[in-house]
């Protein structure tokens, strides 16, 4: 059982959480816009704001992963390697703030919530 810790930052406070992976969870293997290939995702990933996220994953009869399910997303092998340095979105709105949405930034393991408007990559869960 391993267990890995997260930085997160709500409104300037830093918090050091400890945070063990699940599995229970299928995952797409790579970001919209891409594909699976030998073990690597290939093509360019779809960036977009958080509604048009929820939507994508929507029409292709999946759902944009919540909170946990991004952790869990990014602390797996398999995507490790094919990581692209940018944002995830999430479909966790923040609770004390409902018109921002928490994201993963890829490259630095940090988790924030933020505008909604804001573009970044986009996991769908079945």
């Amino acid at each position: 059982m391993r267990f890995l810790f997260l930085i997160l930052v709500i409104s300037g406070i830093i918090l050091v959480i400890f945070y063990q992976p699940s599995s229970n969870h299928l995952f797409f293997s790579c970001p919209a816009g891409q594909i699976k290939v030998d073990s690597l995702c290939q093509g360019n990933p779809i960036s977009m704001n958080w509604q048009k996220a929820l939507s994508y994953c929507d029409k292709r009869q999946t759902r944009l992963v919540n909170r946990n399910e991004l952790l869990d997303y990014f602390f797996n092998d398999f995507n490790q390697q094919n990581l692209k340095n940018n944002i995830y979105w999430s479909s966790t709105t923040n609770k004390e703030t409902p018109h921002l949405a928490w994201y993963f930034v890829a490259g630095i393991n940090r988790l924030y919530s933020n505008q909604k408007e804001l573009d970044g990559l986009v996991v769908c869960v079945e």
